[in-house]
């Protein structure tokens, strides 16, 4: 029986902002935006478990050749492409006032997890944020983790994520999980879990 929710962020409570942050950033930074994204995904991976930002910056701006941001840039431009997807959002909460434990699992940045948190989502239970534990997608650690943030065993969560490789980690650990392509599908799958 599921009896919490676990979402990812990028792609399922919000639209995925990778593109138009690195459009952003490039046109802040004066380079250009495929050149900035090799480099930004060196060092994402460590950024991601935890790495501070000015030395996140420092790595890209020396690989791209440039002056790293004097600014907390990477908050300000996930903030300018922020894009909410409401109707996932609804349907958490309306999960949520259904007791469903509704929890967060993400692979993300510190600055990421602040404005995460800036944003005031009241239907969280419980979140784990791939930075604060050294941990990240789709290592099966981060999901039981997330399950024990919830206080409930792997098989009684749902992992819903927009990417396959996440999916299959979080089903290796144990837990059910729900490819997140389009919210009539996600629905769907809570309607033949029995829980919408």
């Amino acid at each position: 029986m599921i009896r919490g929710i676990i979402l990812d962020w990028g792609g399922v409570v919000c639209e995925d902002p990778s593109l138009g942050f690195i459009r952003y950033c490039s046109k802040e930074l004066g380079v250009s935006a495929d050149i900035l994204s090799q480099a930004v995904s060196m060092y994402l991976g460590d950024f991601m478990k935890g790495l501070p930002e000015e030395e996140f910056w420092g790595h890209v701006a020396k690989q791209v050749g440039i002056q790293a941001p004097s600014r907390p840039l990477w908050r300000e431009a996930l903030a300018a492409v922020y894009v909410p997807l409401e109707p996932t959002i609804e349907t958490a909460r309306k999960l949520q006032r259904q007791g469903i434990r509704i929890g967060l699992l993400t692979n993300t940045e510190p600055p990421s997890r602040d404005f995460h948190l800036s944003l005031g989502y009241d239907f969280f239970w419980g979140r784990v944020f791939s930075c604060d534990e050294g941990l990240s997608k789709p290592d099966p650690k981060i999901y039981a983790l997330a399950a024990e943030r919830l206080g409930l065993r792997l098989e009684e969560c749902l992992m819903v994520d927009d990417r396959a490789e996440n999916i299959r980690g979080a089903e290796q650990a144990g837990m059910p999980a729900h490819l997140f392509v389009s919210q009539g599908l996600f629905e769907k799958a809570l309607t033949e879990y029995g829980i919408l």
